[in-house]
């Protein structure tokens, strides 16, 4: 079902969106008359440094940029008011080089001039552009007055150890294995495996009971089939002007979906549901090294990895997502600090208390006392999760087998 959803999709984009091909490096743009001034400005350079050079010259050299000559002076008179071209003559070589001089001179000053107004147009377009920005995109606005650079990698070489020898690989085929098996082991393994909460210390074994008082009933609504209205919300709901994966379809696509095709697609979430499960295709994803804070130095530990996943399979995800999301916030399941992404969560609670702790300490002469305070970022805590553990967490809470199946099926 799903290859054939695909290939309808990919069919239809391919014979209607317009494309174009763009380049992996950025190069400024300008005016094609401050173009045009650029290039004749280099062909005169060049022929310079040809004629008064003391290495061994090449006549044929010579003779094409003489024949190429013209075409560069007819551009410069569409391009310069009244100029006309002067007569000349590549005889005797001394007056040639003279003549060359005087019209390099010419468009140097001219491309100058050119180079100064297009400043100045470009501060008025980006000073206007940061007001639009500033009612429009407030995010963006702060990003371009604070300089924000957006990086990237270019994994063209990667330094990697080899029998205790830092070696450096330039082959493609090398880069992309050192890749892959860097990403595969970037996350170690549990130190220790746990099968069953018998097995669990003492301590652990109380965390991990199954919670008296909650129902597996209460997830019933997570598997229930999904209307059409619901799924043409989720579509909806998702965001535009994001990597589409490895299925090359984007969400903008999925939301161009009608008739047929969107319930075949619906049919296809329902099929997911009942089974729990994803088709195998949906596991495959492409992994984009981001950089870190500093330079890539053509280290892959430099790097942190982004998954991108088939979008439909996201689609589906959200549906279980939004539905668990309300049973647990509605049903107070989860409590105390153990809400995170659930709805009315937030963190602004804890902020402001400790906010407040560190005012009061400042401000409070009478105590003497000293405030420490510490903070604990845990090094890959998403990617370092334990499916079994999650099993063991998902059960405490009476999930039903199904979608604890589904869920580990993500996974998986």
């Amino acid at each position: 079902m799903w290859h054939a959803l695909k290939a309808a999709i990919l069919s239809a984009a391919i014979d209607t969106l317009p494309f174009q091909k763009v380049s992996n490096t950025h190069r400024h743009s300008y005016s094609p008359e401050l173009t045009k001034l650029i290039a004749i400005n280099k062909f005169l350079d060049r022929f310079l440094y040809r004629l008064t050079t003391r290495h061994f010259i090449r006549s044929a050299q010579i003779s094409q940029m003489t024949a190429a000559l013209p075409s560069h002076l007819d551009n410069l008179v569409s391009l310069l008011p009244d100029y006309s071209v002067p007569t000349y003559s590549p005889t005797p070589v001394s007056e040639f080089k003279l003549f060359l001089r005087s019209q390099k001179n010419l468009v140097s000053a001219f491309l100058s001039t050119k180079f100064a107004q297009h400043l100045t147009d470009s501060v008025e377009y980006y000073t206007a552009l940061c007001d639009e920005y500033f009612l429009n995109s407030l995010g963006t606005f702060i990003d371009s007055a604070l300089s924000v650079e957006k990086c990237s990698i270019v994994l063209d070489r990667v330094l990697v150890v080899l029998d205790s020898t830092p070696t450096l690989l330039m082959d493609p085929s090398d880069i992309k294995q050192a890749a892959i098996t860097h990403f595969q082991s970037i996350v170690s393994p549990p130190l220790v495996r746990y099968s069953s909460i018998a097995s669990f210390p003492a301590r652990w074994q109380r965390v991990y009971n199954p919670l008296a008082g909650v129902s597996a009933l209460l997830y019933n609504p997570v598997l229930a089939p999904i209307s059409l209205q619901e799924w043409s919300d989720v579509i909806f709901s998702m965001p535009n002007n994001k990597a589409s994966g490895p299925s090359k379809i984007s969400y903008e696509m999925i939301k161009h979906l009608s008739g047929e095709a969107l319930d075949f697609s619906l049919l296809l979430a329902n099929t997911c549901l009942s089974r729990g499960d994803i088709p195998a295709d949906w596991r495959e994803a492409v992994v984009y090294p981001i950089p870190k804070p500093h330079d890539f130095d053509a280290q892959l530990k430099n790097t942190r990895p982004i998954t991108l996943l088939k979008t439909v399979r996201k689609c589906v995800v959200k549906v279980i997502t939004n539905r668990l999301s309300n049973i647990l916030a509605d049903n107070k399941i989860l409590q105390g600090g153990n809400f995170a992404g659930l709805p009315s969560g937030s963190t602004d609670v804890l902020i402001k208390m400790l906010d407040a702790i560190i005012h009061q300490q400042k401000h409070d002469s009478s105590d003497d006392q000293e405030l420490w305070i510490v903070s604990q970022d845990i090094s890959k805590a998403f990617n370092s999760m334990d499916l079994n553990m999650l099993k063991l967490a998902l059960v405490r809470l009476h999930f039903p087998t199904l979608l604890v199946q589904f869920i580990l099926n993500l996974f998986t």
